[in-house]
């Protein structure tokens, strides 16, 4: 099983916090914020029976996580990637998956939030061409409208995850929490540079893609619970110590 980690960015609504530390290398007690989540991830070999494989895409400031993960961390396989390409999450996916090329079904997630070990299963096990990590939208996702995410509200109708019906421009109650397991299909429409919302943005995001592909590809969702993510919502430095309070209680 592979896993993409999208780590990079020049993290500029995280400013000045980030003019000398890379985003996810954000330190929360003595501890990158970005090894809170490898950390979760790397406890998923037992229980998912396979190694897991894990790419870090970085681009501002790559060399310190390259540094501190190395090539190997706590038992997961690491593979660093420069990904130069400032348009969006899908165009940095898209420069991986040209250079390694996926067979199998991967793992992404944005080194930015933060996700535990049982979120990484779940999102691991679910079933669909896709499956997206959505989260209950509160008080300052008002910004993120363009990824809110239409969902059946019966779960219970979809044991692997609830049934999306629009991953963009949707309107709901629901918001893309920046996790997401794509088929080598997805993977391909990404790296070709996505269908007609990513024209239409002209920002090669992962959801536009997903969208593009809905009508031949079945999505489901999977509720990560509460939504712990490094950005500057109402402030970076209101944000940055209400992360550090989640993880650290």
């Amino acid at each position: 099983m592979r896993a993409v980690c999208l780590a990079g960015g020049y993290g500029k609504r995280m400013r000045p916090l980030t003019h000398y530390i890379a985003k996810p290398m954000l330190p929360v007690g003595c501890t990158p914020f970005l090894q809170f989540a490898m950390d979760e991830l790397a406890t998923l070999t037992d229980a998912i029976g396979t190694e897991l494989e894990v790419v870090i895409g970085s681009e501002h400031l790559g060399w310190q996580i390259r540094e501190w993960f190395g090539s190997r961390w706590k038992g997961l396989h690491l593979t660093h990637v420069s990904t130069p390409a400032p348009e969006g999450t899908g165009k940095r996916l898209g420069v991986i998956h040209q250079q390694l090329r996926f067979d199998d079904d991967t793992l992404v997630w944005l080194g930015d939030t933060f996700f535990n070990a049982d979120t990484f299963r779940r999102m691991i096990v679910a079933d669909g061409d896709a499956v997206l990590g959505i989260t209950q939208h509160g008080p300052y996702h008002a910004d993120h409208g363009h990824v809110w995410i239409e969902t059946d509200y019966e779960p219970t109708q979809y044991p692997g995850g609830q049934h999306v019906w629009k991953c963009w421009g949707g309107h709901s109650d629901w918001a893309d929490a920046g996790i997401y397991r794509l088929s080598p299909d997805l993977l391909d429409r990404i790296a070709r540079g996505g269908g007609p919302n990513c024209q239409a943005t002209g920002e090669h995001r992962i959801l536009p893609t997903v969208q593009d592909a809905m009508g031949e590809a079945t999505v489901r969702g999977v509720d990560i619970g509460e939504w712990i993510h490094l950005g500057d919502e109402p402030t970076p430095e209101e944000n940055y110590l209400n992360v550090q309070g989640a993880l650290l209680q």
